[in-house]
């Protein structure tokens, strides 16, 4: 059994905040099984009316839940059963986040199969997040439940959103625009259009602006009246200086060396005498003269 409550009226609607109200989620520990539609709602402390609704709607619960079988009986004390309803002024509630000063924060989810339906006043469901957001006003509908999992607590169902009106969009990150807002011109500030000055001077704190150089002019070298790079002076003969280092000095060890003397020639070989003409005998290639040592005896006729 569940007991339902209603959060926020038009003339003074809960703002959402961490709304997970068309994609559930689930915590990285976790399996797909325990994949939850959710939502935080905050409430004025001021709001005296959703107090009072809540404090009997929670008293429902709390003795139903004794009553039943999820408490068997047992009858926590305050702050020793949990509940959805938590101070906007703890810091381990707002995490620093400014919008959950002077709130009372009530989580309220919704299991996979039960996903919740989100209107807006014209009677129109509302199906993305463009059109329910963090940071919108609205009405919830939902029920407070008892629970005895992981230690007695009573949670609360979400049933139904109704979207009130348009309010800041919260974020878990800053914009590009908040973080850099110190370090950024003004919306049509042009660096370009002002002369002399340096663009990047007024973007970063600390930095002086200064003028920007004029350009350089083009430096040519300077020139003595009449000369001309093209004309090599002429160089001095080495004879000039040849002769004062001799007189002090003595001669350059460099100098080329004396020439070699001269081998004594050799006599003449004597001259040797003409025998004249020889007389060359005619040679028959079969005769016997070729045959040197004795000749053998014929061989005996059979």
């Amino acid at each position: 059994m569940s007991v339902p409550i209603l959060i926020g009226t038009p003339e003074s609607p809960a703002r959402a905040s961490f709304a997970h109200v068309f994609k559930p989620t689930k915590l990285p520990t976790q399996t797909d099984a325990d994949l939850r539609y959710s939502i935080q709602l905050l409430v004025d402390k001021a709001d005296q009316q959703f107090m009072n609704a809540y404090m009997t709607a929670l008293t429902a619960a709390y003795e139903e839940a004794v009553g039943s079988k999820t408490w068997g009986g047992v009858r926590p004390q305050q702050g020793q059963f949990k509940q959805p309803l938590r101070d906007g002024d703890d810091p381990n509630v707002n995490k620093g986040r400014a919008e959950y000063m002077g709130k009372w924060v009530i989580s309220a989810k919704s299991k996979l199969e039960y996903p919740p339906e989100v209107y807006n006043t014209n009677n129109v469901r509302l199906t993305s997040e463009e059109q329910f957001y963090s940071g919108c006003y609205c009405m919830a509908a939902g029920a407070l439940f008892g629970y005895s999992t992981g230690g007695y607590g009573i949670g609360m169902l979400l049933n139904g959103l109704l979207f009130v009106k348009d309010g800041e969009k919260f974020s878990s990150m800053e914009s590009p625009q908040e973080t850099f807002k110190n370090f950024m011109k003004p919306a049509g500030f042009n660096a370009l259009a002002m002369p002399g000055q340096n663009p990047m001077a007024a973007q970063v704190p600390g930095f002086a602006p200064s003028a920007v150089p004029p350009p350089m002019p083009n430096m040519q070298p300077p020139v003595q009246p009449g000369y001309n790079p093209m004309t090599v002076p002429a160089q001095p003969a080495p004879q000039q200086y040849a002769q004062p280092v001799q007189q002090q000095f003595g001669p350059s060890p460099l100098a080329a060396p004396s020439p070699m003397p001269a081998f004594p020639q050799a006599p003449p070989l004597p001259a040797l005498p003409n025998p004249g003409p020889v007389a060359l005998q005619p040679v028959n290639p079969m005769a016997q003269p070729f045959v040197t040592g004795p000749v053998p005896p014929p061989y005996p006729q059979q």
